[in-house]
């Protein structure tokens, strides 16, 4: 969910009490948080990632292209934090580019973004 949805269905200001209400419920929370990244709760371990910086031309799809990278990730057996780091970098594409999945990566893509991109991509920074 994005981040305004775990306000609602929350009610708490802060991410970080935002994904211990909801890790409650269920051992695995993500919250995406737009332009600043994703921060995700699993087995009781808070992990985030920041987003990259890119020009935005279309916000359609964006959580979409974020939930492919990281489901993705998640599936292929990889990390929380790679997962987040995949979620970010098919966000980053999808908004770089008009209509929902125009610019939804492959696998080849996603690499590509990642090398032209290594030193946002390795930027941990607490966004929270």
């Amino acid at each position: 969910m994005n981040e305004t949805e775990a306000l609602h269905y929350t009610g708490f200001e802060q991410i970080d009490d935002r994904l211990s209400y909801m890790s409650g419920f269920c051992s695995h929370v993500v919250v995406k948080l737009g332009a600043k990244g994703a921060a995700a709760m699993k087995d009781g371990l808070q992990t985030s990632h920041s987003g990259f910086s890119v020009e935005a031309v279309d916000t359609t799809g964006a959580g979409d292209s974020f939930n492919a990278g990281y489901i993705y990730g998640f599936l292929t057996g990889l990390n929380v934090e790679t997962s987040l780091l995949y979620g970010n970098v098919c966000g980053a594409m999808s908004v770089g580019a008009y209509g929902g999945s125009t610019g939804s990566p492959d696998r080849e893509g996603l690499e590509a973004f990642l090398r032209q991109n290594k030193d946002q991509a390795s930027d941990h920074r607490d966004v929270i």
